[in-house]
């Protein structure tokens, strides 16, 4: 369900983001009114990236830099973030009201959810029917008969037409004559070199995803006619200008037959009598023609393809002295800094400090949090004999919203060779520093183990990851897992190895809790999962300490929730797990 929401989400937000390049190629359109329409047809093109890419290269001559725009493509950007996704599931696995007047979360299908699903069943019942349309015309012309390669006759169709994308072929109705069968011949093999077949694909599959959006259909409508018309250009190109009659009665002829749906490039069809028009009256392009549909193009290109100069910046000025210039992306609303300390590859703590922003750019010394450092290192392993070292960014870094931007790593080793680094990063946020600081202390982890949730017990790889981001941060680095799946409950255990565990009290309690800590996130994030518990031995021949056994209706019971599996349905769910256990 999350998923569905998620995909919902990115895909309005690409729609949402296209609408105005649609309304300004329909302009450029208007433009080339008089130009070959194989221009036209290349300005589509713009359409397809628009509708697909959520990214683009920022210029000074984008669309989006005007004002009212500006917007709409961070709002894009913003949407396809993991901040962003994780913003908008609350309202896919909790309900709000319900959760403040109980005082814990109570699962319910929220409105971004609805339209997940909503969406999906459009995209689902449109496919299914453009592909019954295709198995039936199949079946239709199943008894057609090859009357020279590539092209087939059958009396069952009452239109020509170029069907099939792996194999395509040109369908002929029985009976067809010269000149008409010269006229509709030269109109289909324009088609095949154009391989206009895979195009009308992709905007088939395009409408569907975006059904919800009129400016979509309005393009695909304008795309078929485009399509039609350059092969009707180019088949009097190589017909003649002589045979333009005998085109424009051919085209009459099919535009009265049977209004028959066909998934295929139809002769004839839409807008015949336009066509008819344009065919006894255009004229072939010259080399100002070529001009100016190429400066179009360009023009559609520079604005529609590009992205709004909104992204910020931030450089080192101070080398050693870690001074630091910055120009925040359009948007920022709060601006704040997060250490994170990392020894032996894994996270073990962070703290996030925030910056005062007064206006887009500003200069700020990492110097000012020598404390907060000083903090960081003595987590851990505490030094007798310490050199120091550090990195920085050898040029001016890219700052994205509600991203995090690398700024320099401090190391420090001891007399054992153990090293601990300080990654400092900036963090510029569309929300509040309170929403910020939540999102960095505790709903990327959440985001990353929502992320690897799975469904079976018996899935050894998707459990085995879901262990590794489970166990981030942890001081028990040997872990392996077991699996039991030859009875319900399905179970899960996990193995440690600590050559220096000595069994203290101490060490025990830290144990239990951890195996506390590991069940809730195993048992809500394994869908069939049961029981969890963890064991710990002290070498290869050492004691084994087993922890208890927890069941998720024990663990439901002693954190007062109705129901485990609910939270991890959604990462927002199980961030107030996270909230639950401290």
């Amino acid at each position: 369900m999350a998923l569905l929401s998620q995909l919902f989400a990115a895909v309005f937000s690409l729609s949402r983001t296209a609408a105005p390049v649609l309304l300004a190629l329909f302009l450029l359109r208007l433009l080339l009114r008089h130009a070959p329409r194989r221009y036209t047809c290349a300005l589509w093109w713009i359409a397809v990236f628009r509708l697909l890419s959520p990214v683009a290269l920022p210029s000074a001559w984008s669309l989006f830099n005007l004002a009212p725009l500006a917007s709409s493509e961070d709002g894009q950007i913003a949407a396809l973030t993991e901040m962003a996704v994780s913003r908008g599931l609350p309202s896919v696995g909790m309900d709000t009201a319900a959760t403040q007047a109980a005082g814990t979360p109570v699962p319910t299908l929220g409105l971004t959810a609805l339209l997940g699903l909503l969406w999906a069943a459009g995209v689902l019942a449109l496919l299914l029917w453009y592909l019954a349309q295709s198995l039936r015309l199949r079946r239709q012309v199943a008894g057609a008969a090859e009357v020279m390669s590539g092209v087939y006759e059958s009396a069952q169709i009452s239109a020509p037409f170029l069907a099939g994308l792996l194999r395509p072929r040109i369908y002929l109705p029985a009976g067809l004559t010269r000149p008409g069968r010269d006229c509709v011949l030269a109109h289909e093999r324009a088609h095949l070199r154009r391989r206009d077949h895979w195009t009308l694909a992709l905007w088939t599959v395009l409408a569907a995803l975006h059904w919800f959006n009129p400016l979509v259909w309005l393009a695909f409508r304008a795309v078929r006619r485009d399509l039609e018309t350059a092969c009707d250009e180019a088949a009097v190109r190589t017909l003649g200008d002589e045979r333009r009659a005998d085109y424009g009665e051919t085209l009459l002829a099919f535009a009265a037959g049977r209004r028959d749906f066909l998934p295929g490039l139809t002769f004839g069809k839409p807008d015949a009598a336009r066509r008819i028009r344009h065919v006894l009256t255009f004229r072939r392009g010259g080399r100002r023609a070529a001009a100016l549909a190429a400066l179009v193009l360009l023009l559609g290109c520079l604005t529609c393809c590009t992205g709004s100069l909104s992204g910020g910046w931030v450089r080192c000025d101070g080398g050693a002295q870690e001074v630091f210039t910055y120009s925040l992306p359009r948007g920022t609303e709060s601006l704040l800094v997060y250490a994170e300390r990392e020894q032996d590859g894994v996270v073990t703590a962070r703290r996030v400090l925030p910056l005062t922003v007064e206006g887009q750019e500003g200069t700020f010394d990492l110097g000012q949090f020598r404390e907060t450092a000083q903090e960081l290192w003595m987590e851990g392993p505490v030094f007798d004999s310490v050199t120091s070292g550090g990195s920085y960014p050898a040029e001016q870094a890219a700052l994205t919203l509600d991203q995090p931007t690398w700024l320099c790593q401090h190391d420090r080793t001891g007399e054992n060779g153990e090293i601990v680094y300080l990654n400092w990063y900036l963090y510029p946020a569309s929300g509040t520093q309170e929403e910020a600081e939540n999102w960095l202390n505790g709903g990327a982890y959440a985001m990353r183990l929502y992320e690897a949730r799975t469904a079976y017990v018996g899935d050894a790889s998707a459990v085995g990851a879901l262990r590794g981001a489970v166990l981030e941060g942890d001081w028990y680095r040997d872990t392996t897992q077991e699996l039991f799946t030859d009875e319900e409950p399905y179970g899960l255990c996990f193995h440690a190895t600590d050559p220096d565990w000595t069994g203290s009290e101490a060490e025990r309690t830290r144990f239990e809790a951890e195996n506390r800590r590991n069940a809730v996130l195993m048992l809500a994030l394994v869908e069939n999962a049961g029981s969890f518990y963890q064991t710990i031995q002290t070498g290869p021949d050492g004691e084994v300490y087993t922890a208890r056994t927890w069941t998720v209706e024990e663990l439901e019971m002693e954190l007062g929730i109705p129901s485990l599996k609910d939270y991890g349905r959604s990462a927002e769910g199980v961030r107030l797990l996270l909230d639950l256990l401290g």
